[in-house]
């Protein structure tokens, strides 16, 4: 009899090892699941960060044409002020020296 108990003894051990280590695994996979999850989610928003910094990068580039533009045109109006300058310049130097000359007392 005590033959027939140790070994019910055992295999109820066994038993219960065996549902222990089939009930780790299903935690183990689990666990795996929800990490798998977690990176999905992850990625998804580093994704989604990438396309608003992508926007970004294109909007300060058009930016960056507008401001390109605006400099353009104003280094073109400061070059036709500076022209006119010189013009009117020399202009009035060829004009001053006309008034100042004295009239001839031989006249």
């Amino acid at each position: 009899m005590k033959r027939l108990m140790g070994r019910t003894d055992v295999e109820n051990a066994l038993q219960r090892l065996d549902s222990l280590t089939k009930e780790e695994s299903l935690f183990i996979m689990a666990r795996n699941l929800n990490v798998t999850h977690h990176v999905e989610r992850v990625i998804r928003d580093v994704r989604n960060d990438l396309k608003v910094t992508r926007k970004l990068t294109e909007d300060i580039d058009d930016n960056i044409e507008v401001i390109s533009h605006k400099v353009s045109a104003i280094e073109g109006s400061v070059d036709d002020d500076v022209k006119a300058t010189k013009r009117t310049q020399v202009c009035y130097s060829l004009t001053v020296p006309s008034l100042t000359v004295k009239a001839d007392p031989r006249s």
